[in-house]
């Protein structure tokens, strides 16, 4: 964070339940810790009565993409100026591994042992639905599996925060 430039008490994290969920505690900046799925409906309260914050939004694919879908797509398409920061593990990783919204087809979990079935349908696309949308103008899909892409996530950050690529103010940064 202090290399964005940003003062501390202009910047306030949310988080839902989950992989996320301890996000808030580790940051030197405002936090609040939400409930499962309503990160985005608390950033998005936050954002509209304190446009002065840099409101940042960390959520878990399992928390995000199933109870609080309609929160993300929604505030996406309003195009909220919050920068939002998707942990996609593919699984509900906090309660035990279960099948998630994003798990992979054939992906093994423990309520899909033999891997996810073509029949409960296709995983969701986070990026790619979002990129659908009018709303958001910055969204790029980076991994953290070695220290050149933990690079890339940083300077994908950073050029979601950078104003001289910004046209309207919504950006999504999705970790798989």
């Amino acid at each position: 964070m202090p290399e964005l430039g940003i003062p501390k008490e202009k910047i306030a994290f949310i988080s839902g339940i989950g992989c996320s969920g301890r996000f808030p505690y580790y940051m030197d900046v405002y936090g609040f810790h939400g409930i499962h799925g309503r990160a985005i409906a608390i950033a998005s309260g936050l954002k509209i009565g304190r446009p002065d914050l840099s409101v940042w939004v960390a959520t878990g694919d399992g928390d995000n993409m199933s109870i609080g879908g309609n929160h993300f797509i929604h505030a996406c398409r309003r195009n909220i100026d919050m920068t939002y920061v998707l942990m996609n593990n593919f699984i509900y990783g906090m309660t035990g591994g279960q099948m998630a919204p994003t798990t992979l087809i054939g992906q093994k979990t423990t309520t899909t042992p033999d891997g996810r079935p073509p029949f409960l349908g296709q995983p969701m696309k986070v990026a790619e639905m979002i990129a659908r949308l009018d709303g958001p103008v910055y969204i790029e899909r980076v991994a953290l599996y070695d220290g050149k892409q933990r690079n890339r996530a940083r300077k994908a950050i950073k050029k979601a925060l950078d104003p001289n690529n910004i046209l309207n103010p919504g950006k999504v940064v999705s970790l798989d």
